[in-house]
């Protein structure tokens, strides 16, 4: 299949959970050459189930924008909440602020930064439809932890492990792309040790927990993802079998659960493997051309952004947010200053005279220490005595001044220039997307 072709993927419901975006660690060019292909005139729903922001990765992280390509899933996601795909947002460990704001955010009534199509819930519902319908719980899954994990002491230490490992994809991440590009060969150090930790936790776990939600529902099985463990597990439950469907992750793997018509259960997908199957070769760059009917929609990934950086901020936020206001007031300061030079310097011009604005403004400039050489300062004097005496100045006086006035502009404007960068580096780091909007009067 042509990798230009938009819709590769036919699928009415689709289930993604562990993206951690913001967190340095996403699989982001496979997710979004997934999200890019999915046939958007089909498709019906999208869960978005847990973790979808790495929450707490992002704290723990220094500021950053957010990369390229993690903003171009957005605007897909965005996209399609526009075009009418029901969005079913719900948070997961890693994204758990957002969980008491649940009720808030799904009750909003601006829909700029959410689309009306975007819905925020605890858990959820699928039901597959058709003759015989089924009935799945969604949820995140961590709910379903081993008690030990579940408990608020515990948390720090889940943190730490989270952390470690997290470190550990990112480095593995560099590698392991390369290897994947120049030789074809899938390899994931970072899998392996996840996969090897699941089986380490198995002999922990238990399903009595999942057993009793699905029976008291009257369920036919639960979606989640969570344990970044891809896959299908039939469990008894009563007289009846039911379903524990994972639908993985994208950070050390890629894969999703989906249907393609009314009235199937969910199969859990590898893509990787999907994407070998319809001749897709290399992955995509941030370099790339990006569709430009996804790309309408980055005013409210800016937001979306913008919104993630408050609920999550790196841990350096809040003194660069402190430094980009003080530069940017002083830049506003300078910006006032170069007004004052030139009109100062249009002043002198026009009348030839030193009037008490102008020699205010060159008295405190000469009192700054490196502004004017000596000889200047003494010329200087000698223009200011004059007109203290009410003497009338010569053509050099004038020539004089504008001169100076002319030097102090440039200066101004340099500084003004090299203070610029500094906010858009700053700005940059805090994610604004149009940081001379933000400038601060």
């Amino acid at each position: 299949m042509n990798p230009a072709d938009l819709h590769a993927y036919q699928y009415e419901t689709v289930f993604i959970s562990d993206t951690h975006l913001g967190s340095g660690k996403t699989a982001s060019p496979y997710l979004y050459e997934f999200l890019k292909h999915l046939d958007y005139t089909k498709l019906k729903d999208i869960y978005l189930v847990g973790d979808i922001v790495g929450g707490w990765e992002h704290e723990d992280g220094k500021a950053k924008p957010m990369p390229e390509m993690e903003k171009r899933i957005l605007d897909i996601i965005n996209y399609a909440a526009a075009n009418g795909v029901k969005i079913h947002y719900i948070p997961g460990n890693h994204d758990e602020k957002l969980r008491p704001l649940v009720d808030k955010l799904q009750n909003r009534e601006n829909f700029d930064t959410f689309s009306k199509n975007i819905s925020f819930e605890s858990e959820g519902l699928f039901e597959t439809g058709g003759e015989n319908s089924k009935k799945y719980k969604v949820l995140h899954g961590d709910s379903h932890d081993p008690k030990l994990f579940t408990k608020h002491w515990f948390r720090p230490a889940e943190k730490a492990v989270s952390n470690g490992y997290d470190d550990f994809v990112r480095l593995e991440k560099r590698f392991a792309r390369k290897i994947y590009e120049d030789l074809g060969i899938d390899l994931s150090a970072a899998k392996m040790f996840k996969d090897a930790l699941k089986k380490t936790i198995s002999f922990l776990y238990s399903h009595k927990s999942i057993i009793e939600s699905i029976e008291k529902g009257k369920l036919d099985g639960i979606i989640l993802g969570h344990t970044h463990g891809a896959g299908t597990e039939e469990i008894k439950v009563g007289n009846r079998i039911a379903h524990i469907i994972n639908d993985g992750d994208w950070v050390e793997g890629a894969s999703f659960a989906g249907t393609e018509k009314s009235g199937e259960i969910p199969q859990v997908k590898d893509y990787k493997k999907e994407r070998k199957k319809r001749g897709f070769d290399v992955l995509p760059k941030e370099t790339d051309e990006h569709p430009a009917h996804f790309a309408a929609h980055r005013t409210e990934t800016e937001r979306q952004v913008q919104a993630m950086n408050a609920l999550w901020p790196q841990r350096d936020r809040k003194k660069l947010e402190k430094a980009y206001s003080a530069a940017a007031q002083k830049n506003e300061k300078l910006q006032q200053k170069s007004v004052m030079f030139a009109e100062a310097l249009e002043r002198v011009g026009y009348t030839g005279k030193l009037d008490t604005q102008t020699q205010h403004l060159l008295e405190k400039a000469a009192d700054t220490k490196g502004t004017f050489k000596k000889r200047q300062k003494k010329r200087l004097a000698e223009i200011f005595n004059k007109h203290a005496a009410k003497e009338k100045l010569d053509n050099a006086d004038v020539v004089f001044t504008q001169t100076l006035l002319r030097e102090l502009l440039i200066r101004n404007r340099r500084d003004i220039q090299k203070q610029t960068g500094d906010i858009d580096n700053t700005a940059r780091k805090l994610d604004y997307p149009n940081p001379s909007s933000r400038r601060i009067a």
